[in-house]
């Protein structure tokens, strides 16, 4: 029997560079060591993490590249104001995603302001 997240476990294992998660039902959290993981548990639910963008010393998530399968929500920002809000409204929601700063979480479009924020004011490394 085929474990059932066989392929996120190879291709973590040709690019350790990736980030591995697992969750056990609640939040995702970085796999740091795998000597202390056990592998046949069932429970746990594995994935990589998302794909960071570097500048100097600022990173934060990749930003969608395409909307939402399900159509919902995505979290984006203005470059005037710096606000983070939720973009329900679709032109505006395929924009976002078109210039690159439309995000899954508030959590991640507030990381990615803020690294553009700092970045404008030419602080890079």
């Amino acid at each position: 029997m085929k474990h059932q997240y066989a392929e996120v476990l190879t291709e973590w294992l040709k690019d350790t560079s990736k980030k591995l998660q697992l969750s056990t039902g609640g939040a995702w959290v970085d796999v740091k060591n795998m000597m202390f993981v056990c592998l046949t548990d069932m429970d746990y639910k594995w994935r990589l993490g998302p794909e960071r963008v570097t500048v100097g010393r600022h990173s934060w998530n990749m930003p969608l590249k395409e909307l939402p399968p399900d159509g919902g929500h995505v979290w984006t920002f203005t470059h005037t104001t710096l606000d983070v809000y939720q973009e329900i409204f679709t032109p505006r929601k395929v924009e976002a995603v078109r210039l690159g700063y439309a995000h899954l979480t508030k959590q991640a479009a507030e990381e990615h302001r803020e690294a553009l924020h700092y970045i404008n004011r030419g602080d890079i490394l």
